[in-house]
C-alpha cells in the first residue's frame, strides 16, 4: 500500500507541472497564430476597401489584370509563411541566427 501511496503523489505532484506547460505550449502559439490572422486579415481588408474605391475604368483594368486574385495569392502565401515558422516552437524562445562578424574561427 505505501508504494502505491507515493506513486500515486509523485503523480499528483507532477500535474500541475504539466499542465502548465501543456497551456503554454498551446497558449502561446494560439495567440501568436489568432494575432497575426488577425493582422492579415485586417491589411487585406484595408486593400480591398482601397481598391473597391477606384474608379470604375481603373477598377475594370486592374480586375481584368487579376490584381485581386494576386492579393489574395500574396496574403496566402504571407499567412503559410507565419504558420510554419511558428509551427512546432511551442513554449521555445526562438534564437537568432546572425552572428556578430568577428575573427574566423575554424
Amino acid at each position: 500500500m505505501p508504494l502505491i501511496q507515493f506513486i500515486w503523489a509523485i503523480i499528483v505532484s507532477a500535474i500541475p507541472w504539466v499542465v502548465s506547460k501543456l497551456m503554454r505550449a498551446i497558449g502561446l502559439g494560439f495567440v501568436t497564430y489568432v494575432g497575426l490572422s488577425l493582422g492579415v486579415e485586417q491589411a487585406e481588408q484595408f486593400i480591398f476597401d482601397r481598391f473597391n474605391n477606384l474608379g470604375t475604368e481603373l477598377y475594370q483594368i486592374l480586375a481584368i489584370a487579376g490584381f485581386p486574385q494576386g492579393i489574395k495569392i500574396l496574403f496566402a502565401a504571407f499567412a503559410a509563411a507565419l504558420v510554419l515558422k511558428n509551427a512546432g516552437t511551442g513554449d521555445r524562445l526562438r534564437k537568432p541566427v546572425w552572428k556578430k562578424p568577428g575573427p574566423f574561427e575554424a
